[in-house]
Parts: structure tokens; sequence; C-alpha cells
């Protein structure tokens, strides 16, 4: 845990050997999406993954932030449900 002023960056450590990866949690914590991102980012391009439903949410803070930080960026949504999580079946539909 960091303090950043009076508010507190919560990361979580998740062990998975070379699938690693960190939980980010803070308040307001979507806007500066690329500021975290970035160092995880090796190419100026990204794309987001997401349903229609949580794109509607989120999918304009996330994408924007990614875009004032000079990655290009798309939005791709695909349907609820495990059976479209995989590159390959969504590979095919393209």
């Amino acid at each position: 845990m960091r303090l950043r002023g009076r508010v507190k960056l919560h990361q979580i450590h998740v062990d998975l050997g070379k699938n690693s990866y960190i939980i980010h949690i803070d308040k307001d914590i979507l806007p500066k999406f690329a500021d975290i991102a970035k160092n995880h980012i090796t190419m100026p391009k990204a794309a987001i993954v997401t349903n229609n439903v949580v794109n509607k949410l989120y999918g304009d803070i996330v994408k924007d932030s990614l875009l004032s930080a000079g990655v290009d960026t798309i939005v791709v949504e695909i349907p609820d449900g495990e059976e479209y999580k995989s590159f390959f079946r969504r590979n095919d539909d393209l």
C-alpha cells in the first residue's frame, strides 16, 4: 500500500508465476488508467475487450484515459459468457 496524498492506493499481487499480475484499487481510478497501464504497454496501441454493459458504464473513461496518453485505442465488445472469452473463438468471428 502506498500513500498518495491522503488517499491510499491499494495493490494486490496475484502470484501465478509467469502470468502474475497486480490489481490496483483506488477511488476514481479509471480516469488514471493510462498512468498505471503505461508501465505495461509496450506498443502505442491497445484494445479494450469488454461486454456492452461494462462498455456503457466505463468504456469511454478508460478509452479517453489511454487516448490522452497517446495510445491508439479501439473497443471490442463481445457477448456475455465464458464461451466468448476465447481468443480463437473471437478470431474466427473477425
